[in-house]
């Protein structure tokens, strides 16, 4: 134990060549002082502290030490230095030491403490004041980028974290141990005691000061009654009776809200590498102008001028519950909600251990005369009333005085026995039948069918139509010229547009339901719930889905007795996203416009192209039609192509016609091109389990028709005598001559069966 009594030796820079040793002359013993902590529940990360004041005379003579002396000695105010060659980067003045040099104090030949520098300052001619930190207190000075994390080992978290900021051992029981969810841009030291606390795993300190990254052991440690002092006292906190841990999962769905992240459009000017925060995680980052240069879910490094967008994550939160209490017990309440780190995988076994902690642990207050203790550790003593106990020795208070021993808290009557994951496998079964729940099970999911969707709707027909001279259609087909000057325009009012079939509504996901039972190996009957059917063409609505069942030992639970959620069940160990509402259906597309040219007989020119329905194209517009008949003037007869058909999720939409002629009598007979027949949606495929059915998909539009100019040197319009715009399947006149056929609407998507996940 550090004392007058013992050597101490204090080394400043390296242990191999170090820049500076003290030792007691050296060193005013009354300020040596170094406070450690482990919290052992992991509420906080602390940061040991270690001070003392040392004299040391910058102006002092250097003398070269003899041969064989190793480092820097302070010996009378002189600083033996070593020879030239052998020397490591010496400094003259002890207020040069840079920020983060390591120190050891040692205590005989035992290192006591190892910290780094954080600051010093001259109190005197000849007295420094220097103060120390451990290594997480050199934290506080990095950022730690975070990450959303889906099964990463805990090694590769913890070492992204640290860095080489100090030396660290991983036990095996832990660096494999997978971690899950958010870690959000903040200081490395938050970042670390997020991680520490999800998976109850503390910092102890090795015997080469550096860390072992381990879970508090359970063996103990005997401290003899010889060296503990008289006094002391032992303290009940006030205590819990419930543990209420908010339980964390991020999903990225495709239904999130894109938010504008960055956006230099405004005249601020171009960035070059600059750093973007964001407040919440987002996905699916899209630059617009932008580069990124490097990003994850919090962050963007970006340059350019323009926007930068993401998707927001949807975020679904659910409270844990451990408790203790007896019915007719006021609760009260322990309560964790802002570690993002907490998931399906680890929560039950953080509301357990906070629940342990808070309803039983005891303060134990003692004077120990350490023999390499260290904070951590679960030490058997005697308490300050000669009680046989076992505690956790949490913090240890060391000032160096002619009085003996560290002042030390310890925690009784708490064992720390939920660490890590709740669980690391699960089962997934999709089938009726007997199954065997296997050995260590804790969590059963259970999720019911999800709904029927309703069925999409039939696109509408292309437009078009006739007319008969001169029984012009009002709103509908127009002549600029009297039929009798030899020139006719026909067109269609404000472009026709024919559209496609809406879309039915998503059928509703299944509820899910939880149980969380004791380790057990037994034996359970399912029965799995079957998706409902999708609706109808044209609105039916789908059936209901069926509830998922499980039967242990005579009790049945069902997924009935649950709730369903927008944002689905997200399986903490496969990622995969369950239950969620089912996908909106899509829209038919809309028949290709025609008279785009003048709004009036698009003078030859080709139909507009049906609508687009994601990857599947409308059809192609057909081709227009400009004929010269030089015998009567010239004159020019222009005659339009027909629409394309829109498209449909599934099939591409049918090609519009090309305009024709004929030789009719004395003349000619022209004809529109006719619409291209809308597509046919195809129904959506049934989704994954738990899923509600997608909305049928909506039907494409049938392709417009046009009309024309036309001149006629023998032209005789007479009434009953019709021109025909459109000309589609018959010679006959009347109501016929329409655009393209509608396309028809897909039934509804069936609903996912249900299904059961055995955590263990």
């Amino acid at each position: 134990m550090a004392n007058y009594a013992l050597q101490n030796k204090i080394l400043i820079g390296s242990t191999d060549h170090p820049s500076y040793t003290f030792t007691n002359r050296n060193i005013a013993m009354n300020t040596l002082k170094a406070v450690s902590t482990v919290d052992v529940v992991g509420n906080e990360l602390s940061v040991d502290t270690f001070s003392f004041t040392v004299r040391y005379n910058p102006l002092a003579a250097l003398i070269y030490a003899p041969v064989g002396k190793d480092g820097y000695l302070d010996v009378n105010n002189a600083v033996y230095m070593l020879r030239s060659g052998e020397r490591t980067a010496a400094k003259d003045y002890l207020r040069d030491v840079a920020y983060g040099t390591p120190v050891w104090w040692y205590v005989g030949s035992s290192l006591f403490f190892k910290g780094y520098i954080k600051s010093i300052e001259r109190i005197a001619k000849t007295l420094w004041k220097v103060s120390c930190q451990s290594g997480v207190g050199l934290l506080d000075e990095v950022m730690h980028t975070g990450g959303m994390y889906e099964g990463v080992k805990f090694s590769v978290i913890f070492a992204s974290i640290v860095g080489d900021a100090f030396g660290y051992v991983i036990n095996q029981s832990v660096k494999n141990l997978l971690v899950y969810q958010h870690l959000p841009y903040d200081t490395a030291r938050n970042n670390l005691h997020r991680l520490l606390f999800a998976l109850g795993v503390a910092l102890i300190r090795r015997s080469d000061g550096d860390y072992q990254v381990a879970f508090l052991p359970q063996s103990t440690t005997a401290v003899p009654n010889s060296r503990i002092a008289l006094g002391g006292s032992v303290s009940v906190q006030s205590a819990s009776n419930q543990a209420e841990v908010t339980e964390h999962a991020y999903e990225a769905l495709q239904t999130d809200p894109v938010e504008t992240l960055f956006d230099n459009t405004s005249g601020t000017g171009t960035v070059d590498h600059a750093l973007v925060v964001f407040s919440e995680p987002m996905h699916d980052l899209t630059g617009n102008g932008i580069t990124i240069h490097e990003s994850n879910c919090n962050y963007a490094v970006i340059s350019g001028t323009g926007t930068l967008t993401g998707k927001k994550y949807t975020h679904i939160e659910k409270i844990i519950t451990a408790s203790n209490a007896a019915a007719g017990d006021t609760i009260r309440a322990k309560r964790v909600t802002d570690n993002h780190l907490i998931s399906a995988a680890n929560s039950l076994n953080v509301a357990r251990r906070v629940l342990s902690y808070y309803s039983s642990a005891r303060t134990l207050k003692a004077k120990i005369f350490l023999n390499n203790e260290r904070c951590g550790q679960n030490l058997s003593l005697n308490d300050a009333f000669g009680d046989p106990t076992t505690a956790y020795l949490k913090k240890t208070d060391v000032l160096v005085t002619s009085v003996r021993g560290a002042s030390c808290e310890l925690v009784e009557g708490y064992v720390p026995a939920w660490n890590g994951n709740n669980y690391t496998r699960r089962q997934i079964i999709t089938a009726s039948g007997s199954v065997t729940i296997p050995a260590g099970a804790k969590r059963l999911i259970l999720i019911g069918a999800g709904d029927g969707g309703t069925g999409g709707y039939d696109g509408e027909r292309g437009r078009g139509g006739y007319t008969s001279i001169p029984a012009i259609r009002p709103g509908e087909l127009h002549t600029l010229e009297d039929p009798e000057s030899g020139r006719i325009t026909f067109y269609w009012d404000d472009q026709p547009v024919s559209n496609g079939g809406a879309a039915g509504k998503p059928g509703a996901s299944g509820k899910i339901y939880v149980i969380d039972i004791e380790d057990s190996t037994t034996s359970a009957t399912v029965v799995i719930g079957v998706g409902g059917l999708g609706g109808a063409k044209n609105g039916g609505a789908g059936s209901t889905g069926g509830a998922t069942t499980v039967t242990i030992d005579g009790t049945t639970y069902s997924s009935e007795d649950g709730a369903p959620s927008e944002a689905g069940f997200i399986d903490a160990l496969g990622g995969a996203t369950f239950a969620l509402p089912g996908a909106d259906g899509h829209a038919g597309g809309q028949g290709g416009q025609t008279d785009l040219i003048n709004q009036r007989a698009n003078e030859g020119g080709n139909g507009g192209n049906g609508g687009s329905v994601g990857s599947y194209r409308g059809g192609q517009g057909g081709a227009g039609m400009s004929d010269t008949l030089s015998a009567i003037g010239p004159r020019i007869n222009t005659i339009s192509g027909g629409g394309g058909g829109g498209a449909a999720w599934g099939a591409a939409g049918g090609a519009g016609g090309a305009a024709t002629k004929k030789t009719w009598g004395y003349g000619y007979r022209y004809t529109t091109g006719s619409g291209g027949d809308g597509a046919n949606a195809v129904a959506p495929s049934q989704p994954t389990y738990g899923c509600g059915g997608g909305g049928g998909n909506g039907g494409g539009a049938g392709g417009n028709v046009a009309g024309g100019i036309m001149w006629g040197y023998y032209l005789y319009v007479t009434p009953g005598n019709d021109l025909k715009l459109g000309l589609k399947g018959s010679s006959t006149p009347g109501p016929g001559y329409q655009g393209g056929a509608a396309g028809e609407g897909s039934v509804g998507g069936q609903g996912g069966n249900g299904v059961v996940i055995i955590y263990y």
